[in-house]
């Protein structure tokens, strides 16, 4: 203080001095954000910046905006202590506001917030600020870590769940078993909103490994839903379960399901154990052996499953052994084996349903020798027996003993137990661990025999009914001794059908919705070792549809025929194959399609016959065709007669001739007579020339080649005029050289009657080669000749003749032919050895006859030739 004085006036001067401290930190700001959710245009920006600095330290707090907010917006206010600043007295605090009115979308960025003491040491805080439109919904969950993983028995796990929304929205919190956490009814769960509910925290307490799951939390508005799945992973050693029978007890022989529930994480690994020994004494641990089985755990909720399949053959322990990174444990149950009934120590069983006086059967009473020592006794008691008696063998039951590796047994037998033998039978044991006993009782009841009686609805010998119903049989039976129910179905029992229900000790069948397949005849057989009755009856069905026949037959056909299709295209391309291998070998490669492009028109037919084409019209089925004898051969071929049906438009059937090879001739002859049928096909039909009528080349890949042409009876000319020139009547006349027809007129004429009976037609004759073999006989002539008229010659006798004659145009003008001519053949070297077919006399060859047949000849010859083919070969 400093004091001045001037006469009577004084003043003071006070002056405060404050000595600062150095520094060289001073701590962060914080950034008040409390009221920025959200911050939206149109309304209010507010942050406080508070800062805070050791006594002694002076600070300034100081605002920067982004750069895209206008200047003057921001109103700061001035520093002012702050008085929230905590426990610690050493630290003073201020607290400096920044107020925007009326945000706008150019008000967003980063706000700093920067402390200064007086030593010029500074630091700042930033808080990024979003602006958002008017009724703009938004949500934005953030979390620090989305799966957690801990230790069973930590104390708790927390989640911060960071929400960005506009506007607030509401929030749930589900648990692993997707059920709403409703923290006010458990101890196990918190929930704390913090920062206006910008921070949701979940707080799970006292951690097992049954906390392990997927929790949800999910935010929502009218508009807008976030959902964020949050993963706790707990570890913890396995924790071990082994199920065991209620008694204990293992029935001998059977197999069981022991099933090994585990709890742990991570996944453990089980192995399964047995140690054979007898339960009586102390089973050693090291006798434990490992059971060799495949580990296929079903997984729930890191709790897993393990089954093994074992048939009980002997006592011993069974270990289920479970090990992780966390640790291992293990549950043992003990096998006590059983051979008495339905898994029990001690029980009695071998009762009929209802004993009836005659019935033969066993009471056996058993206990096991784990819980019971012996002897086990039968006792009885009857009507008038003032206490029970033990039961000893007599005429009507017979005791014995036969115990097993397990068990104590005693059994009572009766054969043909007598009436009035009712009783309680007591069976008494001794527990091996206090001595007490132990009874069983069972209480036998003889009836009377009575006569099988049947309630049923199978009164009627048919149960008509729509498909889709149910069907329900019934056949109730009573009687003593208790009879069975068996059913049958078309004489055939009726076994394990789930379509089908036996229920009510087999005396009701029944059947849910019956189909057509379960149409028949139904017996229900009742009997007992008394009697047996029974009743039948026959399930239609009203509805029954139709069978579809062109359904069926599509299904069954289409199938069919695919397979017969391709089966014959295999076939036939193999076929193929072979027969151009075959014919390639005997050079008839070109057999069908020939080689027209080379033939040379120059050249006769007969020497390019292989280079014409075989047409497919002439083909003949071979199965139509049913060969003779033997009508003329060579060294390589034959000529058979043969019989072909409908080879001939007209005729059913028609006498033929048909050329082949021999079986075992070089292909030389099989390519020439091939060749010989390419000529007669490319010749055609005419009167004076043997004509083609088919051929069958199917097997000719086989040397199998069948030449049929027109049948000639009288076989080669040549041959017959040799046989018959000792008959022959020389017609003319040595003074005129003309021919004399009344020369031999007398020979001639015997035959007369027979040719006014028969007028030949010899047009008709040149193209049937049946009509001449009509005639036949053995005592009289038979004439197949054909009369010959020259234009010079008008003999009475010629033209007045009793031969009919039609004359058949074979010329190209439409000329009628002069007289009709015989059939030719350009066969090869079985030519000459055709022989006829025929017997008896035949007319006189005659010099009319010669010029006849010379006419003919010369006609076929000059056919021949304009075919570019000059091998003729005249038959008759």
């Amino acid at each position: 203080m400093c004091i001045a004085s001037l006469g009577e006036v004084s003043e003071e001067l006070l002056c405060h001095l404050d000595i600062l401290k150095g520094s060289s930190f001073i701590p962060k700001p914080t950034i008040n954000d409390t009221y920025l959710n959200p911050v939206v245009v149109g309304e209010r920006l507010y942050l406080e910046c508070i800062a805070r600095a050791t006594r002694g330290i002076k600070f300034t707090i100081q605002w920067h905006l982004p750069e895209t907010v206008k200047s003057g917006r921001a109103i700061f206010s001035e520093s002012i202590p702050y008085h929230n600043c905590g426990q610690d007295i050493t630290y003073h605090c201020s607290v400096r506001s920044l107020t925007i009115e009326n945000v706008t979308l150019e008000d967003k960025g980063n706000y700093t917030c920067q402390v200064t003491d007086h030593n010029k040491v500074t630091n700042k805080e930033t808080k990024l600020i979003k602006v958002h439109e008017v009724g703009q919904s938004y949500i934005n969950l953030t979390v620090d870590a989305l799966t957690v993983q801990v230790k069973a028995g930590v104390d708790h796990v927390q989640w911060v769940i960071n929400v960005d929304a506009s506007p607030i929205p509401s929030y749930i919190w589900f648990d692993k078993s997707h059920e709403e956490i409703k923290p006010q009814n458990s101890l196990k769960y918190k929930i704390e909103e913090r920062k206006w509910k910008t921070q949701i925290m979940l707080i799970i307490n006292k951690i097992t490994i049954h906390d392990a799951g997927t929790y949800e939390f999910r935010a929502y508005t009218d508009k807008v839903e976030k959902i964020l799945n949050l993963t706790l992973v707990v570890t913890d050693k396995p924790a071990v379960s082994l199920e065991s029978t209620p008694s204990s007890l293992y029935q001998l022989n059977m197999t069981y399901s022991l099933q090994c529930k585990i709890v742990g994480f991570p996944q453990p690994q089980v192995t399964w154990f047995f140690n054979d020994c007898d339960l009586m004494h102390e089973c050693e641990e090291r006798n434990f052996k490992e059971i060799q089985v495949t580990y296929s755990p079903e997984v729930s909720d890191n709790t897993y499953s393990d089954t093994l399949e074992w048939t009980v053959k002997t006592p011993g322990l069974i270990k289920c052994f479970a090990n992780n990174s966390e640790g291992s444990s293990s549950e043992t149950v003990s096998l006590f084996i059983t051979d008495i009934p339905e898994d029990k120590d001690f029980s009695i069983w071998g009762k009929p349903e209802k004993v009836v006086v005659g019935d033969n059967f066993t009471l056996h009473c058993g206990a096991t020798k784990y819980n019971y020592t012996e002897p086990i006794l039968w006792f009885e008691k009857r009507e008038g027996y003032d206490s029970d008696r033990q039961v000893q063998n007599n005429s009507g039951c017979f005791v014995s003993r036969n115990d097993t590796e397990y068990s104590y047994r005693i059994s009572i037998t009766w054969k043909d137990i007598p009436a009035k033998s009712d009783a309680a039978y007591i069976c008494y044991a001794s527990r091996n661990e206090d001595g007490m006993t132990d009874a069983r009782v069972e209480y036998v009841h003889v009836y009377d025999p009575i006569s099988i009686s049947l309630i049923t609805n199978m009164n009627t010998s048919e149960v008509i009914m729509e498909s889709g119903s149910s069907l329900e049989l019934v056949c109730i039976a009573e009687g003593l001794p208790v009879p069975k129910v068996r059913w049958y179905k078309d004489g055939i029992p009726i076994g394990e059908d789930p379509r089908i229900e036996l229920k009510d000790r087999n005396q009701t069948l029944f059947i849910q919705f019956a189909k057509l397949e379960d149409e028949g005849t139904y017996r229900c057989v009742v009997s007992n070792r008394l009697e047996e009755v029974s009743r039948t009856t026959t399930l239609q069905f009203k509805d029954k549809p139709g069978i579809n026949t062109p359904l069926v037959i599509f299904a069954v056909l289409v199938p069919a025929v695919l397979a017969v299709l391709i089966i014959y295209l295999c076939i036939r391309i193999r076929a193929d194959r072979k027969l151009r291998r075959e014919l390639n070998i005997a050079g008839l490669a070109n057999f069908e399609k020939g080689a027209l492009d080379s033939i040379n028109p120059e050249l006769s037919v007969d020497d390019q016959a292989e280079l014409l084409p075989y047409d497919k019209k002439w083909e003949f089925p071979r199965d139509k065709l049913k060969l003779g004898k033997q009508l003329g051969a060579g060294a390589f071929g034959v000529v058979l007669k043969a019989e072909a049906w409908g080879i001939v438009e007209g005729e059913m059937k028609t006498t033929v001739a048909v050329k082949m090879v021999k079986r075992n001739a070089d292909r030389t002859y099989i390519r020439a007579l091939a060749s010989e049928l390419k000529i007669m096909v490319h010749l055609g039909k005419h009167l004076n020339v043997v004509n083609l009528l088919g051929a069958s080349t199917k097997n000719l890949a086989k040397m199998e080649l069948l030449v049929i042409v027109e049948y000639c009876r009288f076989g080669n000319l040549h041959n017959y005029l040799l046989r018959h020139r000792e008959d022959f009547i020389d017609q003319l006349d040595p003074k005129t050289g003309w021919i004399d027809p009344t020369i031999g007129v007398e020979l001639l004429s015997r035959n007369e009657s027979i040719k006014s009976k028969s007028k030949v037609k010899y047009a008709a004759l040149s193209f049937s080669s049946s009509s001449g073999g009509d005639s036949r006989s053995d005592d009289m002539a038979v004439d197949y000749r054909a009369a010959c008229v020259h234009p010079g010659d008008r003999s009475p006798a010629v033209a007045g003749g009793d031969i009919e004659m039609n004359l058949i145009s074979m010329t190209p003008t439409g000329e009628q032919d002069e007289c009709m001519l015989s059939n030719n053949s350009i066969q090869p070297e079985w030519r000459s050895n055709y022989r006829g077919d025929y017997k008896g006399t035949t007319r006189p060859v005659c010099t009319h006859d010669l010029l006849c047949w010379a006419f003919q000849v010369a006609r076929g010859m000059d056919y021949l030739a304009s075919r570019k083919q000059v091998n003729p070969v005249q038959n008759t």
